[in-house]
């Protein structure tokens, strides 16, 4: 294509002589906003999750939105986990190229089991007082007194010790990169930040002003290989959770 220097550069490349393309340029790390899952993502212990996350520099808090589910189409749910707490930028990452250290700071937790599998689960967990109360199927329960729920690996409070890291899509849409989590168990430190990053998330848009008006929003995933524009996925949540209502 005309004026197109990459193209160039790939038309001229061959099999021992691979092209040498520019590097992306570097942006600072930003995580003002809102930021949505794209597609279902993979978990362990045969789950899958659509993350939402929401970061308010005016006070620098954040919150996040963990659904689960049973199947890789992100249809059965399994529970929602929701976090709050404050997050700070803790300089550039040693360990991973143009990543940004960023440590998550939960200080409450809540859990809504939506299948009965996770409810007897829980009702079992909560039985040493290390998981909330008596839990019943659909009712949220605020787990920040008991400390958290271990069956789940949520302790309250707690830091994750993250590494974050912007890029822009072939659409101009800002994406997120957060570490991937370590599956071995251990309780996150400083010198154990991920190596590797996660799904990217999108954003759905800035938040220039301390906001609260997500708090009781629905949340869904965002998925689709088209152009996907901030003002359209701001409203996909709610959208798509009526379409998918049970």
């Amino acid at each position: 294509a005309a004026g197109c220097h990459v193209c160039h550069l790939v038309a001229k490349g061959a099999e021992l002589s691979p092209p040498q393309l520019p590097p992306k340029p570097k942006l600072p790390v930003h995580l003002n906003g809102e930021w949505l899952s794209l597609r279902c993502e993979v978990q362990p212990l045969g789950l899958f999750l659509a993350r939402r996350l929401l970061f308010q520099p005016g006070n620098g808090s954040w919150s996040g939105w963990f659904q689960y589910y049973r199947d890789p189409n992100c249809k059965q749910r399994w529970f929602l986990l929701s976090r709050q707490g404050t997050y700070e930028l803790a300089g550039p990452s040693q360990r991973l190229r143009g990543a940004t250290k960023v440590n998550l700071r939960t200080l409450a937790a809540q859990i809504l089991p939506q299948h009965r599998g996770i409810v007897t689960n829980l009702n079992s967990a909560a039985e040493d007082g290390r998981c909330g109360s008596r839990w019943s199927l659909r009712r949220t329960q605020d787990v920040t007194a008991t400390g958290g729920c271990r069956l789940l690996g949520v302790s309250v409070p707690s830091t994750a010790y993250e590494v974050a890291h912007n890029e822009l899509d072939v659409y101009g849409n800002a994406l997120l990169f957060l570490g991937h989590a370590d599956t071995d168990g251990e309780a996150s430190r400083p010198d154990r930040r991920a190596t590797a990053y996660e799904t990217p998330l999108v954003q759905c848009r800035s938040l220039p002003e301390p906001s609260n008006e997500l708090s009781g929003r629905p949340l869904a995933l965002v998925s689709g290989g088209a152009a996907v524009r901030p003002l359209l996925l701001c409203w996909l949540p709610l959208l798509l959770q009526l379409v998918a209502r049970d």
